[in-house]
């Protein structure tokens, strides 16, 4: 997120300096020149910086710079400023700096930002940050960087102060401190500084370094979107789609995409494209999230191709074209993007847009579970259990479903509680298996559920119930999705034979209690 933020240089701008605070010659050569009377001016100015006045050397190589009272002469200019610079004008060592920066003669630059700068001049100190952290004519030296920022930073520079910030955000050059950075940017951002107020909102809407608080970030994105600042415009779309801190307004949400998109911001472009996708807050058109979709995935922004990807999987802007997407899944899947990385996998796991090849399959399964990705976990966890693309190895089978199941996975609970039930990894321990079939069968899985009531029935684990077990099977063979084929004949089976052994009495009240658990559980 932070690469390829600006740490720019100060541009080139000369100033005159102001008049000293005595009644004199100098102060007559500023009044004509505040009066536009250049050629006095110059003439005073003149006499001044033949007697050594530096302030007076100074502006007469900015008529020379300007061509004010006098023609353009660079030579002439930087003749005066070094007269001037040395006589210590911070003034002129700056502009000097900037003369020779602009000739890429970066030790010259460097010479004389040091003098300025160690003078205490804001601009000279910001630009030696700046040169140091892009690297510009120097070793890289992100220390020296932080160094200059923070001087520049302490005198009041709102550039210096944000760039200071995201040194502390990603922890280069200084400590990674979140709550510095927080203090960096609102600083910079109470003086209007765009990125200063993004990256703040950005904080806010995370909860680093400061109290997540959407309302906070809301408010900085938009003054930051105001100025017209891309990536706070997303921000800003985001939190109306999400209803984060505001009213949720997907229509608003894709103004602020269209804003930060039409700059060419790439997340913008696949936001805006993903609406289009979906229908959320303009018309669904296939054409027009392909459009955008594919102007951010031609910036090389691995979320967009992966989306590119799933359309041309489910035939969405055109028939399903399964090659297509897995070439767009394996552009996003080198990136490093999980959720690529996954569909990458399955696609060689079905042998759906590539040639079937679990080695592949397990490859990119576990590139993606390194991350976090919870299905890649599980799918990897399944790998291990059946010996497909590895070597069977079920203690590596369980170190993945567990990892899915801190998450919540009810797939990977269900195939824990299956090891533990037939004692592979693991001691069989059907009290175990019981209680992780629970979890699972709690989220609505219908596996689980079936084998769940097959423990109450059996006993194992739990004392016998048929009752249970054919509220288990209910709700298993009801289940949405549902079971597969054998096991949906194989539950229908079992729960005839239970049925048969129930009492009508305690028949119907199995039934009402599944009833009961899916009033209390809607959505499954």
């Amino acid at each position: 997120m932070i690469s390829g933020l600006p740490f720019k240089i100060l541009a080139l701008t000369i100033f005159m300096l102001s008049p000293p605070a005595l009644a004199g010659p100098y102060e007559d050569a500023a009044a004509a020149y505040a009066r536009r009377s250049y050629t006095e001016a110059l003439l005073l100015w003149q006499e001044l910086a033949a007697q050594g006045n530096a302030a007076a050397q100074y502006n007469l190589g900015a008529l020379y710079e300007n061509g004010q009272g006098v023609p353009k002469d660079s030579a002439a200019a930087e003749r005066w400023y070094r007269l001037a610079a040395g006589q210590g004008l911070a003034d002129a060592q700056f502009t000097l700096g900037l003369r020779y920066a602009n000739g890429q003669n970066m030790s010259e630059a460097l010479k004389w930002y040091r003098l300025a700068a160690e003078q205490g001049f804001t601009q000279a100190q910001y630009n030696l940050g700046a040169i140091f952290d892009e690297a510009n004519g120097v070793r890289r030296d992100f220390s020296e960087a932080a160094k200059w920022y923070r001087l520049a930073a302490d005198n009041g520079s709102a550039a210096a102060q944000t760039n200071l910030g995201l040194m502390h955000e990603v922890g280069r050059g200084v400590r990674l401190d979140f709550a510095e950075a927080a203090n960096w940017y609102q600083r910079a951002a109470e003086q209007g500084h765009a990125l200063a107020q993004s990256r703040l909102g950005l904080l806010y809407d995370q909860g680093r370094g400061v109290e997540q608080d959407f309302a906070k970030a809301l408010k900085w994105y938009r003054l930051a979107a105001d100025q017209g600042n891309a990536a706070a415009q997303n921000n800003l779309g985001v939190l109306h789609a999400q209803g984060k801190g505001v009213e949720k307004n997907d229509s608003e949400a894709v103004k602020w995409y269209g804003l930060s998109a039409e700059q060419g911001f790439a997340a913008a472009q696949a936001n805006l494209g993903a609406a289009y996708d979906m229908g959320l807050g303009v018309a669904q058109d296939a054409t027009e999230a392909i459009k955008w979709l594919g102007m951010a995935a031609d910036s090389a922004y691995a979320p967009a191709q992966h989306s590119l990807g799933a359309m041309a999987a489910n035939g969405r802007g055109g028939p399903p074209d399964h090659a297509a997407a897995a070439r767009w899944y394996r552009l996003a899947a080198v990136q490093g993007f999980a959720p690529a990385q996954f569909d990458l996998g399955a696609s060689y796991e079905n042998g759906v847009g590539l040639p079937q090849d679990h080695g592949q399959a397990v490859k990119w399964y576990r590139l993606a579970a390194a991350q976090g990705h919870v299905a890649a976990q599980f799918r990897l966890g399944v790998s291990y259990d059946l010996g497909q693309g590895v070597t069977q190895d079920y203690v590596e089978a369980i170190k993945w479903y567990r990892a899915a199941v801190a998450q919540g996975d009810a797939a990977a609970q269900n195939n824990l509680g299956s090891m533990y039930e037939y004692g592979l990894g693991v001691a069989q321990d059907y009290v175990e298996a019981v209680k992780w079939y629970q979890f699972s069968a709690d989220q609505g899985y219908a596996k689980a559920q079936y084998n769940l009531g097959l423990m109450h029935a059996n006993g194992r684990g739990v004392p016998p119930d048929f009752m249970i077990a054919h509220q288990w099977l209910d709700l298993a063979i009801e289940a949405d999705p549902p079971l597969a084929p054998k096991d949906m004949d194989d539950a229908t089976d079992n729960r005839g034979q239970i049925a048969a052994r129930l009492a009508p009495e305690e028949l119907a009240q199995a039934q009402r209690r599944a009833r009961e658990w899916l009033a209390a559980h809607p959505k499954h």
